[in-house]
């Protein structure tokens, strides 16, 4: 037991050092208290496409991009109950669906980043959803190190050394994390595979509804621009997911914003691939996104 405490202590302590979305869900769900008029919610078709440092800028208003690599409805949704434990309810919510969104096979998927902020009830539920021993590790906080894979437990080193998994000449800002000054250099159209569409999936995005509706919070749905749109070529009827989409916004007389045909979705030099826009092309998409919901209204 003492010698699982001292590895716990070591590899918890080179986790949070290096990787930023530890250190990023320790921030929001257990120290921040900020209020934020601005939530930007999504994958990491948010997380690395929307700058808060534009969108302030432009809108005036304070932003935070509470986006996560991988997040699917059901983890959005997670993250949007646990961040209103901690915060005064946003003015506005932007949330970026993708097509893989209401996939629901994982409820959080990189579940090791929120293993030292299962304090919130949300992700304690979403954590025992992935089979892990919630109650167990209240008791024993370092039994959490068998939950860590390889890659985890050997970051140990890497921290030692002050790397972190924040690209040089990137940066972390506000939750956004810029992705790189890579450009594509050739077109790659591939099959994809099927995204699936789950029950919970859409119960996840109409549980996000009810809380915007509650919580008295603008709601904006978005899809996000890609180049070329390559991963809806690349999708088996991708029609039948945007459908989906379309049907809630009806209903709940929510904006939808297809970003998809952008012209800024035509030039390789703002994209990293075909689904994440560069450093460049995030900050080109963000003043683009704000300057659209101020001038249709949908904030002020």
């Amino acid at each position: 037991m003492v010698l699982t405490w001292v590895a716990y202590k070591g590899i918890i302590w080179s986790d949070r050092q290096y990787f930023h979305s530890i250190a990023k869900n320790e921030f929001v769900f257990l120290e921040d208290t900020t209020s934020y008029d601005i939530l930007l919610l999504g994958s990491s078709r948010m997380k690395n496409m929307v700058n808060p440092r534009v969108v302030d800028s432009v809108t005036r208003l304070s932003s935070f991009n509470a986006g996560a690599s991988g997040a699917n409805a059901v983890e959005m949704k997670t993250i949007l109950e646990s961040y209103l434990l901690r915060h005064k309810a946003p003015k506005y919510l932007i949330l970026t669906l993708d097509l893989y969104s209401l996939e629901s096979e994982k409820s959080l998927q990189y579940y090791p980043s929120y293993i030292t902020c299962d304090a919130s009830k949300p992700i304690e539920k979403a954590l025992k959803h992935e089979g892990v021993h919630t109650y167990l590790y209240k008791y024993m906080p370092f039994l959490k190190v068998v939950e860590l894979n390889d890659y985890y437990k050997g970051i140990v080193v890497k921290s030692l050394k002050g790397e972190t998994d924040i690209a040089e000449g990137d940066y972390y800002y506000k939750g956004y994390v810029s992705n790189t000054d890579v450009v594509i250099e050739k077109d790659e159209l591939k099959q994809l595979r099927f995204f699936g569409v789950s029950d919970n999936g859409i119960a996840a995005v109409g549980d996000i509804v009810k809380i915007c509706r509650e919580k008295n919070i603008g709601l904006v749905f978005t899809y996000a621009p890609e180049y070329k749109k390559f991963i809806i070529k690349g999708t088996e009827t991708p029609e039948r997911i945007f459908t989906v989409y379309d049907s809630i916004a009806v209903a709940n007389n929510i904006p939808y914003l297809r970003h998809e045909n952008l012209e800024l979705s035509s030039d390789p030099k703002l994209f990293a691939n075909n689904g994440h826009l560069n450093r460049m092309g995030a900050d080109v998409y963000s003043e683009e996104l704000s300057k659209q919901l101020l001038s249709l209204g949908l904030i002020d």
